[in-house]
């Protein structure tokens, strides 16, 4: 095995978090596909039992500097308290769990047992480590009237519970497990108990009489080791049995694979697949990254730490020339896809092709240099159940610089709608009034308007915008769930850029209010217009309705494009409307 399985170079991350835990590895059944670590430290046994089996390995860590080395080793990580913490796998997700020195620090350890428990497939194991508070110095301590807290050990300061062998016992039994084995970890003082006709022992002052050898021993038994399993009904085996084949069959095949890192994603995809189940939608995050190597790792931590767990990363990474994909690698996660290109692309093109690579119902957009909140794509998939009609939904964002310290900064992003001619009134007042990285879409929108225009360079987003209005509504919601980076890379944000984001946005402008219908911006008044039975009548309504615009756009309207908008709606009031403006009756 490596070195680096054993040896942390971090220097913020406690030692306490760093080791392996062989002891605890041995006991690990040998055909297992799925385990997960909770109280993972910084991963360094998670990532031995990757290699040694072969297998997919999940993480669960409180301490966050921890959990933010775990997550470069692991599969997949959550950072969290699993006592207050919702489970964050579906049933039946996992072969093996691990507990190593972990239930002796919760306060209800029964509760979290019998809810993890669930996570295990049918006949899946349970293995965990507990300090023995029968042990002799424990002892000895207590009946000289001491009990004296520690930084590490039986009496740790942070342990809020002690179990002896039988309360061990009544702990599995009651969160419904079946103890497998349970082995010792014995002091050296031990040793010569054996075969001894002793019946009592000395510990300081005390002496107790009347112990069998067994008796005996587990006052010299620092610590247990637990095997337990959950109890399989007869139903379950074949289940059981066949999803361990076909499992064991996409490891096989990333074993044999000869870039394991490169092409064992899909086989990871799988299993990614199997343990997230079908109960949350997928969604894909597509990054388009191009030398990106100075905010990439923040970026792609900040979709790691999602409270919705089932995702796919696309990294798109467009011909960089610098150490972006060496920062990417360190991150083992199995739901990161590293999609590099041949050429450089340019990033219109770089980002279409990530959502064409797609796999998800929903795809978000960010930029190499952003960031999530962790809670972005919940509240956001939330936006999508509650109106299913909507074809993308924004958000709010907080502007940050380089550092990630706050700036002052206008954002066009806190006006908030629901409606289509809510979102198209606030483009024609204020502008672009979403912020592009903060984007959901529906699958499904790309394949009514398709992707975005590769002929704009800069403001080809405001030009999805207009087409998905034309077809369904967009929500931006009142939340901030990104930070948007302010540095001196930034496209938008040159001076040199500014000349062609007004000439590629008034071009846009204008295509868009040639298409509009009466409908599009005011729904009540079209049905007026369509009771109307004099079509002259029809046609004089259209152009007052158009003229009003006109006038009112060349006074509220966004100052750069006031002229445009006048201009656009008086055209529609000459030439008549090129499209049908209302609906045949």
């Amino acid at each position: 095995m490596d070195q680096n399985l054993t040896e942390s170079k971090s220097n913020n991350v406690s030692k306490y978090y760093q080791y392996v835990r062989h002891d605890v590895i041995e006991l690990i059944p040998g055909n297992v596909c799925s385990v997960l670590e909770v109280g993972c430290g910084a991963g360094r046994t998670g990532q031995f039992v990757r290699e040694k089996f072969n297998a997919y390995v999940a993480g669960i860590e409180l301490d966050p500097d921890a959990a933010k080395e775990a997550r470069v080793v692991l599969d997949d990580l959550v950072q969290g308290d699993i006592e207050t913490m919702d489970v964050p796998y579906p049933e039946g997700s996992f072969d093996c769990i691990l507990f190593a020195d972990v239930l002796e620090h919760l306060k209800d350890p029964l509760a979290v047992i019998r809810k993890y428990k669930n996570l295990l497939t049918a006949g899946g194991s349970m293995v965990a480590s507990i300090p023995n508070v029968q042990f002799y110095e424990v002892v000895h301590q207590l009946i000289e009237g001491n009990w004296t807290y520690q930084d590490e050990g039986i009496l740790d300061r942070t342990h809020l519970r002690f179990y002896t062998f039988k309360e061990i016992e009544k702990l599995f039994r009651e969160a419904g497990l079946e103890i497998e084995s349970i082995t010792e970890n014995l002091v050296p003082q031990a040793k010569g108990l054996e075969g001894g006709n002793k019946d009592s022992l000395q510990i300081g002052r005390l002496q107790i009489s009347g112990l069998s050898e067994e008796e005996i021993r587990r006052f010299f038994v620092y610590q247990y080791k637990v095997v337990a399993k959950k109890k399989v009904e007869r139903k379950d085996l074949n289940a059981a049995k066949n999803s361990y084949s076909g499992r064991r069959q996409n490891n096989a095949e990333a074993s044999a694979s000869s870039s394991p890192r490169r092409n064992g994603n899909v086989v990871e995809n799988r299993l990614e697949k199997a343990v997230y189940g079908n109960k949350e939608p997928l969604v894909s995050v597509v990054i388009p990254v191009y030398n990106g190597e100075r905010f990439i790792a923040d970026s792609l931590e900040s979709v790691l730490q999602q409270s919705h767990r089932n995702l796919e990363i696309l990294l798109c990474d467009d011909f960089s020339r610098d150490r972006t994909e060496e920062v990417v690698r360190r991150y083992k996660d199995s739901r990161i896809r590293w999609c590099e290109s041949e050429k450089n692309l340019g990033h219109v093109k770089n980002l279409n092709r990530g959502i064409r690579l797609a796999e998800g119902e929903f795809v978000c957009w960010l930029n190499q240099d952003d960031l999530f909140l962790e809670n972005k794509i919940e509240v956001q998939l939330k936006a999508f159940q509650e109106n299913p009609e909507l074809g993308a939904v924004f958000c709010r964002k907080f502007d940050v610089n380089g550092n990630l310290q706050k700036v002052n900064r206008f954002n066009p992003s806190q006006f908030e709608f629901n409606s289509q001619s809510q979102a198209l009134i606030n483009f024609f007042a204020h502008g672009c009034t979403v912020c592009a990285p903060t984007a959901m879409f529906h699958r499904k929108i790309f394949e009514t308007v398709g992707f975005f225009d590769e002929q704009y360079k800069i403001a080809f987003d405001f030009d999805m915008w207009f087409r998905i209005l034309k077809v369904c509504p967009i929500a931006n919601i009142g939340t901030p769930l990104l930070k948007y980076r302010h540095h001196d890379l930034n496209t938008s944000g040159r001076p040199e850029n500014t000349f062609q984001i007004l000439d590629e946005s008034k071009q846009i402008i204008r295509d868009a209010i040639r298409k509009l219908e009466v409908k599009d911006l005011d729904p009540e008044f079209a049905e007026e217009m369509k009771s109307s039975e004099v079509s002259e009548d029809r046609l004089v309504m259209e152009n007052q309705f158009w003229e009003f615009y006109a006038q009112f756009f060349s006074i509220n309207g966004v100052w750069s494009f006031r002229q445009t908008l006048a201009d656009s709606f008086r055209e529609k009031v000459q030439n008549g409307n090129p499209e049908p403006c209302l609906e045949s009756r």
